[in-house]
This record gives C-alpha cells, structure tokens and sequence, in this order.
C-alpha cells in the first residue's frame, strides 16, 4: 500500500501592508493549509486572496483561531472564560466558512493558535467549549493537533465523535514515545511530553559557562536513535573542535566521546538500523560515518559539498546516504564505501538546499528560494532528474561528473 503525506502549513498571516511569508510559492507545495481568521493575524483582504491562492493550487483550508492579539501574534497567554473561548472559534471559523463559501469550497479542519493552543491542551472548561463549537459548525469536524493526541481538546473533540488528526513538525527531533527533544546553548539536552509542553528529563551535557558569546561546550544537536535507546549529541566550542558524544537516553550516562566531526554545527542522523551515524560537517563540507556502539569511523570521510552539510538523512534500507548543502547540490553516497554515487546539477539559483527521504524511497527537496523537487533515489533515475533541475540537457563532462561510469545518454531535450 502506498502512503500519502499531508503537507500542512500555517497561511494567510499578513496584516494590511506587512507581509508574512511567501504564501503564493508555499501553496505550491502543501495539500492543506491553516489560515488565519484576523485575531492573530490576517484581515478581510488576506483573508479573501488566501482562500482564492488555496482555490488556485488545489489546497484546502481549514481555521487556524486564535486569541485576539494582534501585536503579540496570539502568542501571549490571556485569562478567558469558557464563553469566550467558545465565541472566539464561531466568530473566526464563521468569518472564514463564509469566504471559502463564495469560492465554492468547504471549510477542512479546525487547529488552534499559539497560545489558544497553549490553554486548550490543559483546560478541560475552555476546551469542552472549543471542542462543541467545531462540532456546531462543520457537518464532518476534524481537529488537527500536534502528535501525540492525548490532550485536553483532542479528547473532548473524540468525545463528541470528532476526528482528531495528529502532526509532527519535520524539523523537529521526536523520541519513538513521541516526545521532543531539544538541545540548547546552555549545555542541557531535554525530553518534553508535547501533549502537555511539560518537561521530562533532561541532562547536563556541559556545566553552564560564564560567557555565554563563547557557547564553550555547549550542545549543537541532540538526534535519538530509532529505537531511543541512544542519543548522538554533537557540543560545539568556538576556541575548538566539537565533539560527537553517545548517551544512554534513560540515565544520560555517557556511552562513548571524543569523536570529532568537524568544527562547529554538524548536522547528524541515524541509519535506519541504528548502526550507524552520519555527520556532516558545516566548515569542511565532509561526510563521516561513525560506528553508533564504538565511536569509530567506519569510513574516510569524503566530501559532501562544497560549502556546508546542511541536511543528511539515509535511504529507508539503509543502502544510501543523501546529503544536501550550501552549494545547491544533492548528492548520493553508499553507506559500506562512502563511494558517491551521483549529485546533481545545482538548480538555476545555486543556492542552499535541503533534503528529506520520504517512505518509498522518495527524495524532498527544498532549496533557499521555496523552489522544490520531489525525486526518486533510484541511481538510474538521476540523469532525468538532473536534468529537470538544471533544465537543460547535460554536457558530457556535467554527466561525467553526476554518474561516473554511467554511459552519456542524456534523457531530457535543450
């Protein structure tokens, strides 16, 4: 069976002559979108040509209610009764029901702002009187929520026969229980339950220093393994290199240290199988794999770009690491060799990109600019691609230098 991904994006955030975002390219590439209602953000004007790019694109809509704080963007916590809450969703979800009705669409979901979201994860009162109006004013309500769905709202939505669906945030990092995890400057990694935005455990990677311009030890980036037994922390230090540390994610015992993937801010990933780790180096533009129970490499680290590593991640077998960076390029490596198997032709803009495998063996590609690519990973298929990135047909040294050994045959007209 084939999976499907539901791209969903927050929309329709400018305010009169200030600008939020670049909704007309971001449409392009999502299937749903969350549009605000003009309490956080938004006005009738956005509101109208929203709806009409959503129409446009094929995309559509559901209400993303806020509180009403136009100066703090509905981020601000604010002391409302049940009443209120109940009267805020109808006056917003109606105000955006009545515009998609002159466009002839229907209004998808319903998904809370910024600190309405905040209260109604907790606030059985306020998210009763939340959860009963979606249900009043959608003939099939849906709530879409931050995974996992165990909060106040989504459970009062599901007891009223409501369908919740549940989100995760791609850049975040997420534990296989569902918890975040995040790594900060003052030398701590921690575990928080997103149902509730309560913290769980969290460790001291470094003691806190007295200058913090320096950041001396302080953690770059915190990736659990695919079980979550293990987390890969990578410190950085500006006086020196950093340093690739394995941890027990129960007790935050240290497993193994002292691996050095580059200067400062490498990006980090696991192997499907968790065996392996990838580092990418933001200074030297290098690749390392490293053994996930020993800390050694397994391999020469090879060159992934010739700027920064921006994104690493691994085919879902294993077979292949995909790197991406600032110099445009997307590049394929075997995981037993670290031999390249291909990169592509920089797009127009030659500008940073970055790369996420999808189930399937799919390849999401964004760059700096919103251009977009989706692309298979199957070596053979690269040319094609190339090609479609760089709009041309490539030259016999361009193609040398994508598949080495491949034979020249271009598949894609001037």
């Amino acid at each position: 069976m084939r999976r499907q991904m539901d791209v969903n994006s927050d929309m329709g955030e400018s305010f009169g002559n200030w600008v939020m975002g670049n909704d007309a390219a971001l449409f392009t590439f999502v299937t749903t979108a969350n549009v605000a209602c003009g309490f956080h953000a938004g006005d009738p004007v956005t509101l109208v040509r929203t709806v009409r790019l959503a129409k446009q694109n094929g995309v559509v809509v559901g209400a993303h209610p806020g509180l009403p704080d136009l100066l703090g963007f509905g981020r601000r916590a604010m002391k409302i009764s049940a009443e209120d809450a109940y009267a805020y969703v109808v006056y917003q979800v109606g105000a955006l029901q009545a515009t998609l009705a002159t466009e002839g669409m229907r209004l998808h979901h319903v998904k809370p702002h910024g600190a309405f979201y905040s209260v109604l994860k907790t606030d059985d009162e306020l998210a009763e009187a939340v959860a009963e109006a979606i249900m009043q004013l959608s003939p099939e309500p849906m709530l879409y929520w931050p995974a996992p769905t165990d909060s106040a709202l989504p459970r009062a939505v599901r007891k009223r026969g409501g369908r919740v669906v549940g989100e995760i945030y791609v850049d975040l990092e997420y534990a296989p229980d569902g918890s975040l995890v995040t790594a900060s400057d003052d030398g701590r990694v921690a575990y928080w339950d997103p149902s509730t935005g309560k913290p769980g455990r969290a460790f001291e990677i470094r003691p806190p220093q007295p200058d913090p311009d320096l950041f001396t030890g302080a953690v770059a980036a915190a990736v659990p393994s695919p079980d979550g037994s293990t987390l890969a922390v990578v410190t950085y230090d500006f006086a020196r290199s950093q340093e690739l540390i394995a941890l027990d994610a129960r007790s935050g015992d240290t497993l193994w240290d002292g691996a050095v993937p580059d200067r400062m801010n490498s990006a980090v990933a696991w192997s499907p199988d968790g065996r392996l780790i990838a580092t990418g180096g933001w200074q030297s533009g290098k690749l390392n794999l490293w053994d996930s129970a020993t800390g050694r490499r397994t391999a020469e680290p090879v060159t992934a770009n010739a700027g920064w590593v921006v994104s690493i991640d691994f085919a879902w077998n294993g077979s292949l690491v995909v790197t991406a960076g600032t110099d445009g390029t997307v590049r394929l490596f075997d995981t037993n060799t670290l031999e390249q198997v291909g990169a592509n032709i920089p797009a127009d803009d030659n500008v940073w990109a970055s790369a996420a495998v999808t189930p399937g063996d799919e390849m999401l590609v964004l760059s700096q600019t919103a251009h977009a690519w989706r692309w298979n990973l199957d070596p053979v298929r690269w040319a094609r691609q190339a090609c479609l990135v760089a709009n041309r047909t490539l030259t016999r040294s361009e193609w040398r230098a994508f598949l080495p050994g491949w034979d020249y045959a271009p598949s894609c007209g001037s």
